[in-house]
């Protein structure tokens, strides 16, 4: 077995590198959301598994590794079989397209690395949370360089994930990594770039206001201490590892410019450079705090009597803590019932001082996202109403008040869309890397990558993370790394037949991803073209689009929103008319169609449109123009 540091470079070097360039890559492409960053994800990691195979393909992968890959594979094959029964099989087709992303990209971390590189693999998915976390903070820090400077518009932290939420998670998932390698790797730099790595991470976290992704941070911290057979060690380091980055926090609150929402651009310039200072100051703190903790380490050593005196004081001392927070609070039947009113409110849009978001318990309508995703598993409970769906059965809820594609809760979602199947499924790739991570505890890397994997799970059971392509492969590559943790056969090459079907496989994917990028990007700039007032250009790569994905109704929608912008009603009225031929489900192509129409068919295209977006501004303010214009 290799000992920490021992592994040779070329073991190592490249798993680490792949992960690396992936969670920077997709983190920086808007954290993966969007289809246009699929292809070059699945191009790549079918390349490097092709030249994997072709190089001879020898692996030390064990049946935890095997487990892992099929069942994400078994869960694109379901989500693919969905289309065939699903409310909105283009988006099916969809999910099925990002469902590779994460096959492939843990396929080829997987492939690539050896026993022994789990540590390595750790380091470089942290280094790039941490890059992708660095520049986000510097948009916030150096306003209006980076990005726009726009505090009205909310003044969370997002670039360049896109979504507060979704870069909370991610930040959170970087920080008990960071807490892992600077706790468990054996190498000093590793240790001191991990430290320095906290000072990064913690305030943008904070700048992300998530109140989610805080939970889903202590959540993983709590899990790094059940499962670390060095308790004790491991809370003295994180005291000593805390306070560097703490300080961070609490400079950070304190600072109106980069908490205000109605703040200036002079004030939010002038906090964001002292701020620099600060973070410079505590990078070189959390690097000496690191090197105190190492040195330490060589000289004090703890009795087995003392350090079970140690680790119940600290248990008592939780608890004590618990208790007063529970009382001061009115009891816990008070606490819950507070919390349970407050969940089920809309926050204040009155919030200037988005510190104070962090004390709110509202959960933005999630109550009212789940109701609707249990009514339709209601009513389909065997299949589930097709992966992507659900953002129909919303939109046609006429409570629904808001638009949303997700149900907030992979896991809800997940038997709405795709049935105790689909979920069962999904829970087995859960649990792979769970019990590789528990069978693993005794590594001292585990702990932080399991805890960063948990980090991911926990938060999103209340959240659309799973759409955040870059987010979901950056929490299973950290899962991964338990997997390669628990590795225990020797290497050993493929077999000539295994490789050649493998790929075959690989191959097939990868084609399948090609006329999907091409589709997806030709899509993608037709509505830019839209947006941009550029019809003609639109027109164009809406019929690019129309004939890569000719299973899709949003290119011939785009078309007929192009031609109605030339004044062409006639081949707009028959664009749309193609699109509902493929999915008469979208709203938006039969509010298209009662534009390019009159009479009769204006009215029940209108009606169409109504009774699939029910609440939908844009319809309300299309009827008001249609009859202004009408009179």
């Amino acid at each position: 077995m290799h000992h920490p540091g021992s592994l040779p470079v070329v073991d190592w070097l490249p798993a680490a590198v792949v992960a690396f360039g992936a969670v920077v890559a997709l983190g920086s492409a808007q954290g993966g959301y969007f289809p246009t960053s699929w292809g070059p994800a699945v191009f790549g990691a079918s390349a490097i598994l092709i030249l994997w195979l072709a190089v001879g393909a020898r692996t030390d992968a064990g049946w935890r590794d095997v487990a892992l890959v099929v069942s994400l594979a078994l869960f694109a094959a379901w989500i693919g079989l969905s289309t065939l029964w699903s409310a909105a099989p283009a988006l099916s087709i969809l999910e099925f397209q990002r469902i590779l992303v994460v096959l492939l990209g843990t396929s080829a971390v997987l492939v690539l690395s050896e026993r022994g590189a789990e540590t390595y693999l750790a380091f470089a998915i942290m280094a790039g949370v941490t890059v992708v976390a660095a520049y986000a903070l510097a948009t916030r820090m150096a306003p209006g360089q980076l990005a726009d400077f726009d505090p009205s518009d909310g003044y969370r932290l997002s670039a360049p994930i896109g979504y507060w939420n979704g870069l909370g998670t991610f930040t959170a998932m970087g920080l008990v990594l960071a807490i892992g390698v600077a706790v468990g790797a054996s190498s000093r730099l590793q240790r001191i770039v991990a430290s320095i790595a906290l000072v990064v991470l913690a305030p943008t976290l904070y700048f992300t206001y998530s109140r989610g992704a805080a939970a889903a941070l202590v959540c993983g911290i709590a899990v790094m201490f059940a499962v670390t057979p060095r308790r004790i060690a491991t809370l003295g380091s994180l005291l000593l590892l805390a306070v560097a980055p703490i300080i961070a926090v609490v400079a950070a609150a304190r600072m109106n410019g980069l908490t205000n929402a109605t703040t200036s651009f002079a004030e939010a310039a002038s906090d964001g450079h002292t701020m620099m200072v600060v973070l410079a100051l505590l990078a070189v703190l959390a690097g000496g705090v690191s090197c105190l903790i190492m040195a330490a380490e060589t000289r004090i050593t703890v009795s087995d009597p003392t350090r079970r005196w140690l680790g119940t004081g600290a248990v008592v001392t939780l608890v004590i803590l618990i208790l007063m927070a529970t009382v001061a609070a009115g009891g816990p039947s008070r606490m819950a019932h507070r919390a349970l009113r407050g969940f089920n409110t809309l926050p204040s849009s009155s919030e200037s001082n988005l510190n104070d978001h962090l004390l709110t318990l509202s959960g933005s309508g999630r109550v009212d996202l789940w109701r609707v995703a249990l009514s339709a598993y209601r009513g389909h409970p065997v299949l589930g109403i097709g992966a992507g769906a659900f953002e129909r059965y919303w939109l046609r809820d006429p409570r629904a008040m808001f638009k949303a594609r997700d149900a907030h809760s992979v896991y809800l979602e997940t038997l709405t869309e795709l049935g105790p199947v689909g979920l069962a499924i999904l829970l087995s790739a859960v649990a792979v890397i769970l019990s590789s991570g528990i069978a693993a505890r005794r590594n001292p890397i585990v702990p932080g990558a399991l805890a960063a994997f948990v980090v991911y799970a926990a938060h999103a059971a209340v959240e659309w993370d799973w759409e955040l392509t870059g987010v979901t492969l950056t929490a299973f590559l950290a899962g991964s790394t338990c997997v390669v943790a628990r590795r225990r056969s020797t290497t050993a090459p493929l077999g000539r037949s295994a490789r050649l079907c493998l790929g075959a496989a690989v191959a097939g994917v990868a084609l399948i991803a090609g006329v999907g990028y091409v589709g997806n990007e030709a899509l993608s700039q037709g509505q830019q073209a839209l947006d941009r007032g550029k019809p003609a250009l639109a027109v164009s790569n809406a019929r690019l689009a129309r004939r890569w994905a000719p299973w899709s109704p949003y290119p011939p929608t785009v078309l007929g929103e192009g031609l109605l912008q030339l004044g062409d009603t006639k081949g707009a009225a028959a664009a749309f008319d193609d699109a509902l031929a493929i999915d008469r489900g979208y709203w938006r192509a039969w509010l298209g169609l009662a534009v390019a129409s009159s009479g009769p068919a204006r009215k029940h295209a209108l009606e169409q449109a109504s009774r699939n977006y029910v609440n939908s501004q844009e319809i309300y303010e299309t009827v008001l123009l249609l009859r202004k214009q009408g009179d």
